[in-house]
Parts: structure tokens; C-alpha cells; sequence
């Protein structure tokens, strides 16, 4: 199992629907919140865990992509549930042809699970709505007019053995908008139109090669092959 940074999630509720999700009082701290995510995966728990979220205008299909999540989150081994603040390039909304995707409450932090084995996490994302926390979950908008068509989009780095030694960004132009992230893993995925460009340094002089791919819609655009020098640089023509 791995996980990666989830920037919305929802689950399906199990038995009665949304009135179960909220039988009782939702955490008033981010750090309650945490506690009863742990809580939920202690007890193996995927409807406590399920009760967590915030439904408010979620659909039916999100309610249901979410239950084998639940679960099998519930019945893997983890070893740590973190509070942890959103990265600067954290995007909350996000556009897919023509269906824009957004946060059920205004995300302010994640909470990060950690599972086994070591490097396989979930990143929750959660927020406050009214005098409550809950974890995030996606809303769908369709945007009117002509949709254009996302592509997917992914950049991955290999030949070095910690991407602690490794620093990087890349700008997405996501719906005619750029937006800049950050890269912090081996492989980074998007939706959008196209990368317009990438770059990354190794910042220990290791000795090791470095080599980046980008790819979309799983068609290689890009191959720096293995290098030795301390910076790729990758410019749209």
C-alpha cells in the first residue's frame, strides 16, 4: 500500500447514510480530531473513521470511491497519526475537465498517517466549519462553458537513494493557469493541460547519478537520462 498526498478524500457511508456521520459531537480541535483518527484506526474502526468528514455537498459517487479507502486504512498496520501543516504549494482546488474539485471545509492542516512499511503514509487533509474540525472531503462543481480536456501528468526522479538530497519545483499550467509546486518524492502526478517546466538539484555532492522523466498521459515527453552534474532542467517547447 502507498499512499500519497490526498488532497480530498471521501468515504462511503456504511448503513444509514450521512445522518450517522454525524451522531455525535464533532471534534473542537484539530488536536481532538487527530485523537479520534487514531482512535478509529486503534479500533479498526471504518465507520468512526467515516464519521470524521464532512459530507456537506459531497456526491453520492465521492460517498462511494471512498469505501475500500476506509478500510483498508483500518486494517493496515500504522505506526503514527501527526498533526502537520500544508506545504506553500498546497492547492485545494483543483480543475478536471470541466469539474471544478473542492474542499468540503477550508482546509488549514493534514494529519498525517504513517504506515508500515516505513515511507507508506496518508496525508488527511482537515479544516474548521463553524466551532468544529473535520476531515476534508471533495465537492463537485461543473464549470460552465467549453471544458477542456486534463491530461495526466507525472514527473519522476530516480538515482538517488534519500530525496532528502534532492530539491526541485515544477510549474503547472492547470485550466490556462500556472501554478507552482514543489517536488518532495520520487513520483509527483497531476491533472492539468501541461508541465511548463521542471527543475531539480541534488544538494549533496554523493557521487550518485540523477535522472528525471515526465510523462503524459502516460506518453514519455521527457528523458534526461542518467546524469552526474547537480541540476535537470526541463523547459516546454
Amino acid at each position: 500500500m502507498k499512499y500519497k498526498a490526498i488532497v480530498c478524500l471521501s468515504l462511503l457511508l456504511i448503513g444509514s447514510g450521512l445522518t450517522s456521520a454525524f451522531a455525535k459531537d464533532p471534534p473542537a480541535s484539530a488536536e481532538q480530531l487527530r485523537a479520534e483518527v487514531e482512535s478509529a484506526l486503534k479500533a479498526k474502526d471504518a465507520s468512526a473513521l467515516i464519521g470524521l468528514f464532512n459530507w456537506q455537498g459531497v456526491s453520492d459517487n465521492f460517498k462511494t470511491m471512498m469505501g475500500k479507502m476506509a478500510a483498508d486504512m483500518t486494517n493496515h498496520e500504522w505506526t503514527a497519526v501527526k498533526l502537520a501543516p500544508l506545504p506553500d504549494d498546497f492547492q485545494a482546488t483543483n480543475v478536471v475537465n470541466g469539474i471544478r474539485y473542492r474542499p468540503s471545509v477550508a482546509v488549514t492542516g493534514w494529519i498525517v498517517v504513517e504506515f508500515t512499511p516505513k515511507g507508506n503514509a496518508a496525508q488527511l487533509p482537515y479544516g474548521k466549519s463553524g466551532d468544529a474540525y473535520y476531515l476534508s472531503c471533495n465537492v463537485e462543481e461543473k464549470i460552465p462553458g467549453p471544458v477542456t480536456k486534463s491530461k495526466a501528468l507525472s514527473i519522476t526522479v530516480m538515482g538517488t537513494e534519500d530525496m532528502k538530497s534532492i530539491s526541485g519545483s515544477c510549474v503547472l499550467v492547470q485550466n490556462g493557469t500556472e501554478y507552482k509546486h514543489n517536488i518532495s518524492e520520487r513520483g509527483t502526478s497531476f491533472f492539468g493541460d501541461y508541465i511548463k517546466s521542471c527543475t531539480v538539484q541534488k544538494t549533496a555532492d554523493d557521487g550518485e547519478t540523477m535522472q528525471m522523466t515526465i510523462e503524459e498521459d502516460c506518453k514519455q515527453i521527457f528523458d534526461s537520462q542518467e546524469i552526474t552534474n547537480k541540476e535537470i532542467v526541463y523547459e516546454k517547447k
